[in-house]
């Protein structure tokens, strides 16, 4: 997990922004202070491109996702198609791994969610996960 902040390594740090070398990062929040980091895939280099993939992949999963693109500079994407920029990225909460582990604010790895039921699809092993 290399470029995710020390929390979501689960060494003890309690910031949630992914840091300046992993820039963009799509976040999906699978519910209400539980998130995802998902990389944007390299051949997407132009902005619209990388908002198109967040807005499908918001879709796909029926889950709100934000693009990272910098400290203060995100988009905001819905799964119905809509987006909005802001200059606050996602923050705080748990960090739920690919693997369905979840990185707690105490740096703690859980295997069952500290936020409740997950909502939402979760990617089959042919999409990727």
């Amino acid at each position: 997990m290399k470029g995710v902040t020390k929390a979501a390594n689960a060494v003890g740090r309690t910031d949630r922004e992914p840091s300046r070398q992993r820039y963009p990062v799509l976040v999906v929040r699978m519910i209400p202070g539980c998130y995802q980091y998902r990389e944007v895939p390299r051949n997407l280099v132009d902005e619209e491109e990388m908002i198109s993939h967040a807005l499908a992949t918001s879709s796909k999963l029926g889950l709100r996702a934000c693009l990272v693109l910098g400290p203060r500079r995100a988009w905001y994407c819905e799964s119905d198609g809509s987006r909005q920029f802001s200059d606050q990225p996602p923050s705080g909460g748990s960090v739920v791994g690919l693997g369905g582990e979840f990185v707690c604010a105490d740096g703690k790895v859980r295997k069952e969610s500290p936020c409740g039921p997950i909502v939402g699809r979760a990617p089959s092993e042919a999409e990727g996960r």
